[in-house]
């Protein structure tokens, strides 16, 4: 903690901060200053926002990571084993669980993602079968700490030998154990039942899925509670590697989604040449046709085969991600960013391509950092080409060490830092088409849902979020340190803003606001967060953000007089 505190810049003495808002000269933002970048880490995505509470239900790998049966374990007199079979699920789904015994009960048990939590809801799940069995499949959810059986469900077989038939169930509840220690499990009726040995004795599963109620009801859906809390938010965009279940994700968040495609590239991976690259160009073209074509486009079948005639809308892709890191820069700028953005608007002229580099006019800026550091970037954008060329891609600060071990969760000092960073972005909006928190640090959770930590970052993001600037207003002289803030008009709420981060004071800061065109006696109202010390964090149970709102009224000429404390995030809103 000490060595944290050394890297502080020297600490700003203060004096009255008198600041001057015009009204005319702004200039105007985009409409997605805040957004959400999104990679499945940590168990953000599978254990997640993703609903589904089966660990490795579909035992995929690679040849870097072979298929696992882990977690999985046998119940009964069960013997277990990943097979590829001739016949699979599907290409992209080639290997299978296979279950075999000569006699007895057999079953199989999944532990979930830091256990399972059972609520007195309605779980929807399946599982896919294929091997000739003719009795009844039973699903409960076990919980080991009382030894009971929660909740179970009987599934008739329709399983042959020929091909794959999935089973459905919904499974209810009988009582709720308070407690996440329960696992999931499968069994079969006494292996007698099993009626073809040419199938040597055994069943092959696949796609285990148990889901408990979804956001918005959908199937194979998103968690209830981490989507209401991103909500929460009101994002703008979502800056995502994938397909159907982040589009849907947008639309049940009215966020635009920003498409990235792989580059070519993985870190300290193989250049590929001009011509390899072109396999993973037609990958990127299918992938855009099959989100936005028509039905009758061979992509839009397959996406309307799957359920889904309608296309989305695509506006916004960025080819790979942080492609100067781990030997990718050279080969990125040369020819594998050009190459994948003329085949996009050849085909696409409408989508605006961002590169992740910053040698382009459209450009991915990504910022992990330390406090300080970021509080330098306060006037990173200042000389920046306008034109919402640049998307914030990435953004954390944390008050992470970089020699130092991770934080499990955001110093305060470190979300100071971060929103005079966001700030400087703010003023610089004619630039900046907008900036996305890295998610995965933003939210923590387990298997229990009353456990969520809002991470100190998260209460500042939505505070800068939920205040959306439409214009940006001119400040007469304006000068920063330790205040950093920014000016504008919300054409949303009609009501000016001023943002004001605050970092390193010795003593509150004093402010003297005007606005041009605005009386005595206006209202308003002050939003200031702060915490309970320079290291704070927020914790299961715990949290130290304080948030203070007061109401306001202009004085004599239009003006509002307040102070702010050190290490503050603060917004001023006052109805034009």
């Amino acid at each position: 903690m000490n060595t944290l505190l050394l890297v502080f810049a020297t600490l700003s003495c203060v004096s009255a901060l008198d600041i001057n808002v015009a009204n005319t000269r702004g200039n105007a933002t985009s409409r997605y200053q805040y957004g959400i970048m999104f990679e499945d880490i940590n168990h953000s995505g599978d254990g997640g926002i993703y609903a589904g509470l089966i660990r490795n239900r579909a035992f995929q790998g690679s040849s870097v990571r072979p298929p696992t049966i882990s977690p999985w374990t046998s119940l009964g007199v069960a013997a277990l084993s990943l097979k590829n079979l001739p016949l699979p699920l599907s290409s992209a789904l080639p290997t299978s669980l296979n279950v075999a015994s000569s006699n007895g009960t057999i079953g199989i048990s999944n532990p979930g993602y830091w256990g399972i939590d059972a609520s007195k809801d309605k779980y929807a799940g399946s599982f896919w079968v294929k091997g000739d069995y003719t009795g009844i499949f039973e699903v409960q959810l076990w919980n080991y700490l009382s030894n009971t059986t929660v909740g179970s469900a009987q599934v008739e077989s329709n399983a042959t030998n020929t091909e794959w038939k999935e089973h459905a169930f919904e499974l209810v509840p009988d009582n709720a154990p308070g407690n996440v220690n329960n696992t999931f499990a499968l069994t079969l009726e006494d292996y007698a039942e099993i009626s073809c040995k040419k199938v040597n004795g055994s069943l092959d599963l696949h796609l285990i899925s148990l889901f408990p109620p979804t956001y918005n009801d959908r199937p194979n859906g998103m968690r209830i509670d981490l989507m209401e809390i991103l909500k929460d938010l009101r994002s703008s965009f979502l800056r995502f590697p994938g397909l159907i279940e982040y589009l849907h994700w947008c639309d049940d968040l009215d966020m635009e989604p920003a498409l990235a495609v792989w580059a070519g590239f993985y870190l300290s991976g193989p250049v590929l040449t001009p011509e390899a690259l072109q396999p993973y160009i037609n990958d990127a073209l299918a992938e855009l046709e099959f989100i936005t074509g028509p039905v009758s486009s061979p992509q839009g079948a397959l996406r309307a085969s799957l359920g889904y005639p309608n296309p989305w809308a695509i506006r916004y892709v960025e080819v790979g991600n942080e492609d100067n890191l781990g030997g990718g820069g050279s080969s990125y700028e040369t020819y594998r960013f050009q190459l994948f953005k003329d085949a996009i608007n050849k085909k696409y002229p409408e989508i605006a391509v961002f590169a992740s580099t910053s040698d382009y006019d459209f450009l991915e800026q990504a910022q992990y950092t330390r406090p300080d550091y970021f509080v330098g970037q306060f006037g990173f954008f200042d000389d920046w080409t306008p034109g919402f060329r640049t998307m914030i891609g990435t953004l954390q600060g944390g008050g992470a060490d970089w020699k130092a071990a991770r934080l499990a969760f955001p110093y305060w000092i470190g979300t100071a830092a971060e929103a005079v960073f966001l700030i400087g972005a703010e003023r610089n909006a004619d630039k900046i088409w907008g900036a996305a928190y890295w998610a995965p640090d933003l939210i923590s959770f387990s298997a229990d849902i009353s456990v969520d930590v809002l991470s100190t970052s998260y209460h500042a993001i939505q505070l800068l979020s939920t205040h959306r600037i439409s214009t940006t207003l001119p400040i007469a002289s304006p000068a920063f340190g330790p205040a950093y803030y920014v000016a504008g008009y919300s054409n949303e709420t009609g009501s000016y803003l001023l943002k004001t981060a605050v970092y390193n004071s010795t003593e509150p800061v004093s402010m003297s606001v005007m606005f041009e065109g605005v009386g005595e006696g206006a209202e308003g109202t002050l939003t200031v967060l702060t915490a309970s010390g320079v290291t704070a964090y927020n914790n299961v149970g715990v949290d130290v953000v304080r948030k203070g709102v007061v109401d306001v009224v202009a004085g004599s000429e239009g003006l509002f007089v307040f102070e702010l404390p050190d290490l503050s995030v603060s917004v001023l809103e006052i109805k034009a």
